[in-house]
């Protein structure tokens, strides 16, 4: 069986195109890349339409072989082994033409003009695109994903009202409902908001506890107690707005203490307001 998958471009949806043949994971040789080629891959991953089709390593060297160059699609074939190409095979090429694919439904968050790279303004990558996001609807539980996302911990806060300053260009309303708990925005659920509400003024913002895991003090094991996190050189607590047992869950996992349901002291969990209310 041919698995294909885009490697190092912060989604599923974005990265260099490598594919698993005989046994190992290879790469496509660039040469006469192009976006019906891209379309195609990103057909076969689910992931919308292409927006872009980079070549040159654009997203890095890979390793390995080159599997097939001189790809040829017309842009409707349902995988990217049904295209014109060389033969599939294990070529020992330079990886500096490896060819790359971003899709429209690829989504990769960063945090900007904050003091950290785990805090600032909330900017998301669509497609080829940067924009800010209406905090209208955005919570903890959407912010605990973009901290995961970005290896910074969990979500302490989620100022509004352009906490970081008001950004420029594109402004996104969609709505994100996620549980706190997946990986990748990639995975949490979408729908489109409207524009009437929001400007540059609403522009969302999230601060992450930083690459510090969280602890629970003052309770009556390790397991339980008020919730605390290390932001720079201090720890802090944690503001309540919003905070439910799903929040709750993502520290429990953290310090691999189960679920806040099984748990028995889930009714002594004590939450404080912190320095980032």
């Amino acid at each position: 069986m041919v698995k294909l998958r885009l490697a190092n471009g912060g989604s599923r949806c974005a990265g260099r195109v490598e594919i698993h043949y005989r046994g190992q994971w290879g790469t496509v040789y660039g040469s006469y890349w192009d976006l019906q080629d891209a379309a195609v891959v990103c057909r076969e991953l689910g992931c919308g339409t292409a927006v872009s089709a980079p070549s040159l390593a654009h997203f890095g060297e890979g390793s390995g072989p080159i599997v097939t160059l001189s790809v040829k699609c017309s842009g409707t074939e349902a995988a990217l082994r049904d295209c014109e190409s060389a033969q599939w095979d294990h070529y020992s090429y330079s990886h500096s033409y490896d060819a790359g694919a971003i899709c429209s439904d690829h989504r990769y968050p960063r945090l900007t003009s904050g003091d950290s790279p785990c805090s600032g303004r909330l900017e998301i990558q669509y497609g080829e695109n940067w924009g800010t996001v209406c905090d209208l609807d955005w919570d903890l539980k959407d912010a605990n994903v973009v901290c995961s996302q970005l290896q910074c911990g969990v979500a302490v806060s989620v100022p509004r009202y352009a906490h970081f300053g008001e950004g420029t260009g594109l402004l996104r309303t969609d709505i994100f409902e996620c549980t706190g708990n997946e990986t990748s925005l990639l995975d949490c659920r979408l729908f489109q908001g409207t524009q009437q509400e929001c400007s540059h003024r609403n522009d969302a913002s999230v601060i992450c506890s930083g690459k510090h895991e969280p602890r629970l003090v003052d309770g009556t094991n390790r397991c339980s107690g008020r919730v605390e996190v290390r932001h720079g050189d201090q720890w802090g607590t944690v503001c309540d707005v919003y905070f439910d047992l799903e929040d709750a869950n993502v520290v429990y996992e953290h310090l691999q203490c189960g679920t806040t349901e099984s748990h028995p002291y889930k009714k002594s969990f004590t939450l404080s307001r912190n320095l980032y209310c």
